[in-house]
């Protein structure tokens, strides 16, 4: 998680040290994998550059300049995008699966 806010904040542009917006910025990180995770449909993977990395980390943008409720409305179409792949990647795991019970 502490890797995760450095970048968080490297993104942000926030220079300082400050415990307060520090744990603002980790409950935003929460809240917004939960809320991708609901639109991906699973536990999506933010470790790496992707998409999904992305989109957290607008959310958290948002979410700090108090605008959360317009997140979804101005990313509706890379939220699509991101179910989208969530249910490409289950499906090839559910096809790959059943060709190693094979």
């Amino acid at each position: 998680m502490q890797e995760m806010l450095e970048s968080l904040k490297i993104y942000l542009n926030i220079t300082y040290d400050d415990p307060a917006t520090d744990r603002m910025l980790c409950e935003a990180l929460e809240r917004g994998k939960n809320i991708l995770n609901d639109y991906g449909g699973t536990e999506l993977d933010y470790g790496e550059e992707g998409l999904q990395r992305q989109l957290l980390f607008d959310y958290c943008r948002y979410a700090r300049s108090h605008a959360a409720e317009m997140f979804e409305k101005n990313f509706r179409h890379d939220l699509i995008a991101l179910r989208e792949m969530a249910e490409v990647k289950m499906y090839a795991d559910q096809k790959r699966a059943a060709l190693s019970d094979l």
